[in-house]
């Protein structure tokens, strides 16, 4: 990772997909600035967390959830969970498949069902710390065509993963998460791709080029695959190294077999590789940043939400969480 350079003001920057990854801190105190980034902390946000089983990974992810954007929660099992949810904070919507119908067409059920003015999209093996969320809307807020945006990581196979940490398990997490984001206050960095472990993106991105690609069974490329036709579409994405995630990795993997996981990977590069046109040869990094440059066709490029299951053979779990920043009066919703 090349050093970090310092900009008064990142718009100046206009990175392209084939330069280089660069890190940098953002810094802007104009009044109509911060107007942007007061207003962005009061939107409305809809958090779609799709799951299978590991009902104890869900739990933790949503109870971090709710202890970092002022909410909190108990869990004890998977009804317990959403019915409580609903009765202590009124903000979820639980939309439950009889059968695996797939992470991309869970994922956009969820999209269809949120109506947050940001999306997030989260697997459900994280946990988050303090300023996960806002710190990406402020970056967000500070140049309109930045549309998509993501924290940096324990581990990804992305740009976000900061190769490094100081904790050795989640009961260390927020010790090693406070310094780093002192530290690391106001970095960021414009690049191609982002993960999909955590990706927060404007819902205009969403009404442009629709929802994830079900023709990938697993949520493995489904982000490359996001990324490359919001650049397309005219959208910049941004990395918030000041937001910090951990990521269990390969959570529901490990419950199901990791042979099935190395073969669900394979059967998503496939399909990367059939729609885009690449060899199977082919790097996901350098392909995304070339195919992102192309030309966005609506045609092409655009996949509608589907709102409900129209006929596909399985179903999955998908809990669509609503939360507002700052956190609401009681009993509002």
């Amino acid at each position: 990772m090349s050093e970090i350079e310092r900009y008064g003001n990142f718009i100046r920057d206009r990175p392209t997909p084939a330069r280089p990854f660069r890190r940098r801190a953002y810094r802007e105190t104009g009044g109509p600035v911060i107007g942007r980034v007061t207003a962005a902390q009061t939107e409305l946000v809809s958090v779609v967390m799709v799951a299978r089983d590991a009902l104890s990974l869900t739990a933790d992810a949503l109870a971090s959830i709710y202890a970092h954007t002022h909410r909190s929660f108990e869990a004890e099992d998977l009804h317990q969970l959403a019915s409580r949810l609903q009765a202590a904070h009124g903000n979820v919507t639980y939309l439950r498949n009889e059968r695996d119908i797939g992470y991309a067409h869970a994922c956009n059920q969820g999209l269809a069902a949120a109506r947050g003015e940001y999306l997030a999209i989260m697997h459900n093996d994280v946990v988050v710390t303090p300023g996960w969320l806002s710190r990406q809307l402020a970056l967000m807020a500070l140049d309109p065509s930045v549309g998509l945006a993501g924290p940096a990581f324990n581990a990804c196979a992305s740009d976000q993963s900061v190769g490094m940490r100081t904790y050795r398990d989640v009961d260390q997490l927020l010790a090693f998460a406070e310094p780093w984001a002192v530290n690391h206050a106001n970095e960021l960095a414009i690049t191609m791709p982002l993960s999909g472990i955590c990706l927060v993106m404007k819902r205009q991105v969403v009404s442009r080029i629709g929802g994830l690609d079900p023709r990938f069974g697993s949520a493995i490329h489904t982000d490359d695959d996001c990324c490359i036709r919001a650049f397309r579409a005219g959208y910049r994405l941004a990395i918030a190294f000041d937001a910090f995630v951990h990521h269990h990795g390969a959570g529901t993997w490990k419950l199901l077999g990791m042979d099935h996981r190395r073969r669900a990977a394979a059967d998503s590069w496939r399909v990367f590789c059939q729609k885009w046109g690449l060899p199977a040869d082919a790097k996901v990094r350098p392909a995304a940043r070339e195919l992102a440059a192309r030309p966005f066709d609506p045609a092409r490029d655009r996949i509608p939400l589907v709102p409900e299951d129209v006929g596909a053979p399985t179903g999955g779990l998908l809990t669509h969480l609503r939360s507002s920043l700052p956190a609401p009066a009681a009993g509002a919703r």
